[in-house]
């Protein structure tokens, strides 16, 4: 009975040393993925992961050998904040993070490539730095644990997770311009639309966002101020529906470069607003006025520079993206004017150019195209070499070709020729500046050179003058012939009705 009683007491002793291990050891769940990082990665292209074991627990947490070398005097100060379960100095957290992951001696624990969410063999309980690398996508530094933190060195593992939030390098996503300006008239204004995605700067301290516009020859940006300054009446950006105030104090400035302008964010504003607008969708509007030909077109550029992180010199490393851009296009008719044959050109035939939807005519100034009475209309000469050439006309009207003077001993042409654009789209319906026409009326003698496109925005036509009809010259043979054969004529018939009154 004594030795049973014995037994006894030795179970409850060994039950209650176990019952003091399991308090005393750390105990994990019973999922194997416990400890685990588990990355979810918003770029859609295949993304390297890579985890860095910052902190471990040793009596309390405390930086690896690694981080605490590559942090030098920092360390310390670096502890108090990567330990703060408040997160109080994110500013100072990503300035760290920063010099961690430029470190070369940093030891890598972990790293796997894919898309959406990509997992860390990670089991050891610690914090992480975690560098996301791909071709076309920024990530900012991340610092992810893989533990539950109980407050008393009891700490736990679990499945660390986090979203690492990409910056496309590319923050433009279209540019338009509204329906109708893909073809255009001189001192025609265009509408202009971009579209883009608002980067993500996660606590870094140096962010830099700008909007750079470049236009071709003949295009201007349309301005309202003083000496051609910008204003808020110019220019309107909406992030999410949200529209940001222009100026100093506001979210951005507008200034006039080279044959644009750049928009620069102002960078207080991104640290107070980056994160609420951060993979937004944003919208910048404004215009450009055309004012003069250009056969190659009217182009409008944009691009970006998105500042995410610093480069490996501790200075801010800029992300430029690529430029996207918009055409619109006129047209210009080029007249010849030949003989019937085809042999000769002539000079000194001059022309109108009517509209016929309005009836209104064509006034040309410097950079503008006017619809004006007839009398107002811009008078078209054909040269030595039979030509000229009418620029800067809207592909969308349909124009009537009036010849108000005909070249010396050419009659005027009576029957008018009317030219309609037809623009030649791509598959995607987008304009190619590339035009067909039709020529109807004119004389049979009219014709539109092949009927083919024209790839720079001419249209030839060739119009065949007929001479005047073959009538004698005063004094010329033919009259003195006419003369004799009336004369003679007059006198037959003088002589006949001489001998019908005698025979009366």
């Amino acid at each position: 009975m004594k030795k049973l009683n014995k037994t006894k007491k030795l179970l409850a002793l060994l039950c209650s040393m176990l019952l003091v291990l399991s308090v005393a050891i750390p105990v994990a769940a019973a999922t194997a993925e416990n400890g685990n990082l588990k990355i979810t990665v918003t770029g859609d292209e295949q993304t390297t992961v890579s985890a860095y074991q910052v902190l471990e627990f040793d009596n309390g947490w405390v930086l690896t050998d690694w981080a605490k070398t590559a942090l030098g005097a920092n360390a310390d100060a670096a502890l108090v904040a990567l330990t703060d379960e408040n997160n109080s100095n994110s500013s100072a957290i990503a300035g760290y993070l920063t010099t961690l992951a430029k470190a070369t001696g940093k030891v890598q624990a972990a790293t796997a490539t894919g898309t959406g969410e990509v997992v860390l063999n990670t089991t050891e309980l610690g914090s992480y730095l975690v560098i996301c690398k791909s071709d076309n996508w920024t990530y900012t530094n991340m610092l992810v644990s893989n533990y539950d933190s109980t407050g008393t060195g009891n700490d736990t593992l679990k499945v660390g997770t986090a979203t690492a939030k990409g910056t496309h390098k590319n923050i433009i996503d279209e540019k338009t311009v509204a329906s109708g300006d893909e073809y255009v008239a001189v001192g025609d204004v265009i509408d202009y639309t971009v579209k883009g995605t608002f980067p993500y700067f996660q606590g870094y301290d140096k962010p830099v966002f700008t909007i750079t516009d470049s236009m071709s020859a003949n295009l201007k940006a349309v301005t309202t101020g003083v000496a051609g300054a910008w204003t808020a009446a110019d220019i309107t950006i909406t992030v999410n529906g949200n529209k940001l105030t222009m100026g100093a104090t506001g979210a951005y400035t507008v200034a006039t470069k080279d044959s644009g302008f750049e928009i620069s964010f102002n960078q207080e504003w991104l640290k107070a607003n980056a994160a609420t607008y951060a993979g937004e969708d944003f919208t910048v509007t404004y215009q450009g006025v055309v004012t003069a030909y250009s056969a190659d077109g009217y182009t409008n550029t944009v691009s970006s520079t998105v500042t995410t992180h610093d480069g490996d010199d501790g200075e801010p490393d800029p992300d430029p993206g690529d430029p996207v851009d918009v055409t619109s296009y006129t047209a210009a008719i080029e007249l010849k004017k030949t003989d019937e044959e085809g042999a000769n050109v002539l000079e000194g035939a001059v022309f109108v150019l009517k509209e016929s939807n309005s009836g209104k005519y064509i006034k040309l100034t410097d950079d503008d195209v006017e619809l004006v009475e007839k009398d107002e209309a811009t008078e078209f000469t054909t040269d030595e070499d039979g030509t000229v050439k009418i620029e800067g006309l809207d592909p969308d009207f349909t124009y009537v070709l009036e010849e108000t003077q005909a070249p010396s001993g050419y009659q005027l042409e009576k029957t008018l020729p009317t030219v309609a654009f037809v623009k030649v789209n791509d598959a995607e319906g987008n304009a190619t500046g590339t035009y067909k026409a039709t020529l109807t009326g004119g004389s049979e003698s009219a014709w539109l050179n092949g009927n083919a496109s024209s790839a720079n925005a001419t249209i030839e036509i060739t119009l065949k003058d007929s001479k005047m009809g073959a009538l004698p010259e005063t004094g010329g043979v033919g009259v003195i012939i006419l003369t004799v054969i009336g004369a003679a004529m007059m006198a037959v018939f003088g002589g006949t009705l001489v001998v019908m009154k005698k025979k009366e």
